[in-house]
Order: structure tokens, then sequence, then C-alpha cells
């Protein structure tokens, strides 16, 4: 760009800057048709060689933003539903931030042009699944877990542009818009309370689609109460909430939401009683986006959270951090030596990494390390974790060292504690309480925590930093891996899909410090995962109790195939199985895999082991795939759509409004996907493999999911799956390929009887 056009640039305003880009980002929407009777046929060719002008890269002006600016356009960018990898290219190359110098600036244009891509990803894949699946619009789905409806009650008007809040400041902190800055139409809606559960964990900014299913007002029904499908998705808005409350004695919600139109439906104030589909895009969590810019904000414009060491950490170079400059003296009769150790570098250095395999005790070590901390009574401690369920264990460690963990601090004012408090969070859940200082933090699972993430935890005056993690086993969720066409054009963001642990171990030349004693698998449950993921290195502790799966625990029916007798693990192959087949459905706005007949055979399997005096609390169900999940709570635990979904909205309102999971009420045994128990174990795992009928694996043959799996079980571990399919993924080949264990199959009387039971509560397969 010429001097004279960056002074001219340096003069326009923001405001301007910002609109005249977000309509070139709407225009990119090759979904969003000419309208025939507003326009003429030279109308629709500009509209169509701008189009073409802006996807094949040939548009030539560069965009200097400041911060604030450049996030208002990502923001809109995320609510194009066409988004694609040419919008993405030329985000990349025409748009840059200014505002902060050198490594800043790259790091902070980086760490959010990642971010909003990846969630532009999500609605993209959202809204392909919504106009190329009919089932979306079937009314018999209405009812279904991933749709609720809408009745249009009134349109208070254009939204009027948003206060500058894409960034905290103080007293605004955890307030600015996730997305779609000041544009839209404000419409309310009027919810059911019997359908509202659904927005129960819901806040502002959360994103929704919307489809018309019923006219309204001076609109004419065509008698049916449902409109026509339009498949090319010229019936369907997007709608980001506003707010979400329930009025006082009454049992409807208010939902109010900016609409976004994405065709050739659109509403107003005449459209008053129209009923609307609403579908969630459940990949897109507002509070998760929020913390995560403000810590990037952060540490960019050197906030005063920020310090010298945490800088360090992100801009520094190899020689940033300092060596330990003392020894210290660890004892601890529950730990082996490899444990004191990691203990010992963690209370001396600044910076420590240690990798621990399943079983061996991260968890007990990240307790010992907070019992060394907190002998200074002064400095507060910060656990922070990926996931509640490894939050929780953490927190039981520590009971039992007889530390107990602080109530969450929700005030934003500063608060000086008498004596050292030790917080056990999500690392999103440490974002809630600005105001502390907590100078020593430990992350645990961190080998699936993004930088972005970490710096939510960081935030709070940290002088000192563990990362306890293991890189073979699953890393950072990314939407990217859902769309693998995009994969080829976003090498640019391959570090910001890395784990923190390990761009800490590369940056700094860090051996993390490893744990080798494994404590919780049957030797026999060891062997495999042990030689394929960790060159054979784990050692099984002498303390650990065999165990085992004998023909006692499994139901009439089950017969022996294969394989060794009593071994702790089970493969029941489904192979050949009629009406044992995978199916996809309509899922939260996405689409998700179950299997019926599968679920019916893990049932029956759980009830075998429980007649067989096996309590239901040392069992636990473990799939891929959350439409298995729900599918499998259903036939284990009964209830309806409803009743569950209703159970799993008042989780995620308690989790978020209280930092509290109620999971520990709920009955045995338990469902989890996979990726959800990282960090946990059970006495006995079933695994619901999913997939069959085919030769396609999904994701459920990654290799590090697949770790995963494989170490949970710490007595048996029972997987039920279809060879015919399994076989085609290379780390489930050589899985099944492997001797150890013992193989099984259903006769056809058991068939019978579950088919039979499927279709009393379902319907025909």
């Amino acid at each position: 760009m010429s001097g004279g056009d960056a002074a001219a640039m340096q003069q326009k305003p923001a405001d301007a800057v910002r609109i005249s880009f977000t309509a070139e980002l709407w225009a990119l929407q090759s979904i969003k048709p000419c309208r025939a009777e507003h326009e003429d046929e030279d109308s629709c060719a500009r509209n169509a060689d701008e189009k073409r002008i802006l996807k094949d890269g040939s548009h030539s002006e560069e965009v200097f933003l400041p911060p604030q600016d450049l996030l208002h356009v990502l923001k809109d960018s995320v609510l194009c539903p066409a988004f694609s990898l040419e919008l993405l290219q030329l985000l990349q190359k025409h748009v840059f931030c200014e505002g902060f110098e050198g490594v800043r600036r790259q790091f902070f244009q980086n760490q959010i042009l990642h971010m909003y891509a990846e969630l532009a990803v999500s609605v993209r894949e959202s809204y392909k699944i919504l106009t190329e699946t009919d089932k979306v619009l079937d009314p018999h789905l209405t009812e279904s877990l991933f749709m609720f409806e809408a009745v249009l009650n009134r349109l208070p008007g254009q939204l009027d542009p948003a206060p500058d809040e894409g960034l905290p400041a103080g007293e605004e902190h955890g307030h600015h818009a996730a997305f779609g800055h000041g544009q839209g139409v404000l419409v309310d809606f009027l919810i059911d309370a019997a359908q509202a559960e659904q927005l129960s964990a819901s806040g502002r900014h959360e994103v929704f689609y919307f489809h018309r299913i019923s006219a309204g007002g001076g609109r004419q029904d065509d008698g049916t109460g449902l409109l026509q499908a339009q498949p090319d998705g010229r019936g369907w808005m997007l709608g980001v909430a506003e707010m979400v409350k329930a009025p006082p004695r009454s049992d409807v919600f208010l939902l109010s939401a900016r609409l976004f139109f994405l065709g050739q439906d659109e509403v107003s104030s005449a459209d008053k009683g129209s009923r609307f589909q609403v579908v969630p895009v459940s990949d897109i969590l507002p509070v998760v986006v929020n913390r995560e810019v403000e810590a990037i904000w952060a540490a960019c414009r050197q906030d005063g959270s920020i310090t010298p060491f945490v800088d360090d950490l992100l801009f520094g170079t190899a020689g940033s951090i300092q060596a330990t400059a003392e020894v210290v003296e660890v004892e601890d009769a529950e730990l082996n030596q490899q444990q004191i150790a990691a203990v010992a570098r963690a209370s001396a250095a600044k910076l420590t990494l240690v990798q621990g395999p399943p079983g061996t005790g991260k968890s007990e070590v990240a307790a010992a390390i907070v019992q060394q901390w907190v002998k200074d009574e002064t400095e507060s401690v910060l656990l922070a974790t990926s996931t509640h369920a490894a939050k929780d264990v953490l927190a039981k460690r520590l009971r039992r060292r007889q530390i107990q963990p602080s109530l969450r601090v929700r005030s934003n004012s500063s608060r000086i504690a008498r004596k050292a408090e030790v917080f056990v969070e999500t690392v999103y859940m440490s974002g809630s309480a600005p105001g502390r200082t907590v100078p020593k933090v430990l992350l645990d699972e961190s080998s699936q925590i993004t930088t972005a993430a970490a710096l939510v935890a960081l935030t709070h005056g940290c002088e000192k930093l563990v990362l306890i993690g293991d890189p073979q086993q699953l890393g950072p969720v990314s939407s990217f891996g859902s769309a693998p066409k995009l994969d080829s054009g976003l090498d640019a963001f391959a570090e910001e899909r890395r784990s923190f642990f390990e761009i800490l171990a590369g940056k700094f030349r860090l051996q993390p410090h490893r744990l080798q004693v494994q404590y919780r698998m049957d030797q026999r449950l060891c062997d495999y995962p042990s030689h394929r993921f960790y060159n054979g290195e784990l050692e099984t502790a002498t303390s650990v109790r065999e165990g085992g799966v004998t023909p006692q625990m499994l139901p009439a029916g089950v017969i022996f195939k294969d394989g060794i007798p009593g071994h702790p693990v089970v493969f029941l192959d489904t192979s050949a199985i009629e009406g044992c087949r995978e199916k996809l459905v309509p899922f939260f706005g996405s689409i998700s895999i179950h299997n019926r007949m599968e679920a019916q055979i893990v049932a029956e399997l759980l009830r075998g082991f429980q007649a067989a005096s096996i309590e239901a609390a040392r069992l636990c169900v473990l799939t891929a795939y959350k439409a298995q999940d729900s599918l499998l709570d259903e036939v284990i635990h009964g209830g309806s759509s409803a009743e569950r979904l209703k159970k799993r909205k008042s989780r995620s309102t308690m989790i978020r409004e209280q930092g509290v999971d109620p999971l520990e009420k709920e009955s045995h045994p338990r469902i989890y996907t996979v990726d959800g128990f990282q960090g946990n174990e059970s006495d006995y795992v079933f695994y619901s493999a999913v997939r069959s009928g085919g030769t396609a694996t999904g994701f459920s043959g990654n290799p590090q999911r697949l770790c995963v799996l494989l170490t949970r079980a710490r007595r048996g571990l029972i997987v039920v799956g279809s060879r015919d399919t399994l076989q085609h993924a290379e780390e489930w080949q050589r899985w099944l390929d492997s001797p150890d264990k013992q193989e099984f199959t259903v006769d056809e009387e058991l068939v019978a009887k579950l088919q039979r039971r499927e279709v009393a509560q379902r319907g025909p397969l």
C-alpha cells in the first residue's frame, strides 16, 4: 500500500472501515440469492461479479485496524454461514492489526483470527447440515433434543450500533459482545417453559438458527402448520441472543435476539404469532470466547494482571526462564521416588513440566505440589484443568491431604486473603474472578489446553507455573477437525492449535519430568497401551489388584468366540448382528451418529455385571459420539428426551452459575464421551464403538483417543463394536489383531430379544 493510501486509510473513520469491510464479508455469502422482484439483471450481475472478485483474491485494499475494530470485523465474519477458506485468506491477506508492537501484534492477530475462524467453521458446518438435511424440518422431530420452538412476539426495531465494548475495561469486564457488532434486527420470542430448559444454560450472545414453521399475523399459512422447506437455505435466519429471562409468575420465557436474514425470508411487525424452529449452534460458547479474548488482550497490552514471568512465557526467548535456584527436600510417604522428584522440582523452579502417562498418579502429584506450596500461608494457589471430571478428581485428592478447596470468588472487586487459599476450577471458571491474586498456578491435563485457554488462568498475577499433562493423550479440540477440506489452508494456525504444554516444552527446550509407574490398570490391561504408545516404558506397581472378566459376569446369550478366557480385555463383535448399524441423526444443530442395537447390547452387558453383584458405581460407559451418549442414557436409565435435556441443561447451569457440578448426584452407571472422561477412571469400562455397516470409522480411530479409551479401566475393559468396520482404521486394526484379549459374540435368541425390546421402546429399526 502506498504512502498516500496509508494516509487516507489513517483518516478514514474506524466505523466506516468496519461497516465497509463487513458488507464485503456478507457479500461472500454464496447462498444469498438475487431477489428478482427487487433487482434487475444488471444489479444481479454486479453482485455476482463482486463475489467473484472477492473470492478469487483480487481484492487489493489493505485494511489496518486497531485491535477493537479487528475484533468487530471478526465477530461479524463468524455470523457468515458461507465462511470459507477464501474468506479466511481474505482476512489473512488484507486485514492487519495495529496498536501493538512487533511480536505482540502478530500474537494478537494470530490468536484472535484463529479463534474466530474456529467459530466461523462451526457456524458454517451447522448451516450446511440444516440446509442439506431434510429431517431438520420433519415436524415429528420438533421435540428432538437438538431444537425447540419459539413464537415471535414483537420487533422493538433495528438495533443501534453497540457501544465499543469489544474489549474489557474494568467495569465492562466480561460483558462485551462475542458476535455481530451492533447489527441485525432485534426480535422478541416467547418460549414455552417446558422447552425453555434448552435456554437455561444459555446467556447473552448464544448463537441460534431460526426457521419459520407457521405463519402469523398478516402472513398466510399453507394449512399444514409447516411452511415449505427451503433446502437452499433461503428460509433460515441466524440469531444472537441478547437476553433470556422468565417473567415472574409466567409459564413462558422471553428470548430477545438479533436476527440476521440469510435469504428471502424476513420478519416484520405483521408476523407476530409466527412459530419458528430454533436450533442452537452448540459448539459456540460465548463465555469461553469472551474470556479467551480478554486474556489475550491483557497479555498484549501488558495489563497489570500479566506478570513479567507470564510475559516471558509468551514473548521471551529460551533463556528468559531462569534455571532452578535451589534444591527443595520433599518427604511424602504416599509418593514414589519419581513423584517426589517431580514435587521437588515444582517447589523450586518457576516453570515445571510433568509428563504422566495414564495411571501414574498425576493427580496425586498435583495435590502434593499444592501441599508444598501452601506451607507459605501468604500466597494463594489455583489448580485449573480442562474438564469438570478432572477438576472433581483433583478436589478429592486435596481433601485426602486435609486441604479444603476454597469456594469460588465471583466478585469483580479485589480481595485480600488472610491466608493462602486453594482454588480448584476449570480454566474458564477461573476467569470469573478477575479481582483476585493467585501467584501459584498448576494446570492439570494441560495437553488439552491451548495458549489462549491457559492465559485465562494466568491473568491473576502468576509467578510460578506447573503444567502436568501427556501429549500421547487427547490434545485441544478443534472445529477444524470436523472440516478436513479446510485443513490444507489452515497451516498458519498450527501453533495456535497446539497445547500450551507442547509449546513451552519446545520453546524453552525443557525436558518434562517423566512418571513411569502406573497404579491403575491390571498388568494385562497395561501391556498393549504401554508398548503401543509409551515404548514399553510403563511399569505396573506391585500394589495393583488383578482384574478380569469371567463368564459369570456376562448375561445369557453372550458366547465365547476366541482368545484367553478370563482376560480383562474383552471385544464383543457385532458384525453379524442384523440391524446393528450406525445411523446419522440430528443433534443440537449438528449431525451425530448413534447405533440403537449396540446401545441395547451394552445395557444387557451392564445387567449381567450387576447380576454378578458388581455395584453400578464400579461401572461406566464410554462412547465417541454425543448422540450415542444420549441414547445410552435413555436405554440404561430411562426417561424421556425432555427429562434428559432438562438434566443436561440444569447441570450446565449449575456449573456456569455456581461452579458446582451435580454429576455426583446422577445415577450409576454413568455415561461419558471418551474426550470428557480423560483424567478419570473406573473399575470396569464399557465402550460403544457405534460405527458399523461401512468402512468409515471417523475420529474414533484417532490414536490419542484410543490411548485414552484403553487406559481408563482398572479391572476390565469391554469394547462392543463391529470388527468388519473398525478394522479399516489402522489403530483399531492393530488392537483387534493383538492376541491379548477374549472375544465374544451374541446368539440369535438374545439378538431377537434385544430387537423386540428396541422396537417396543423406539419403533422399527
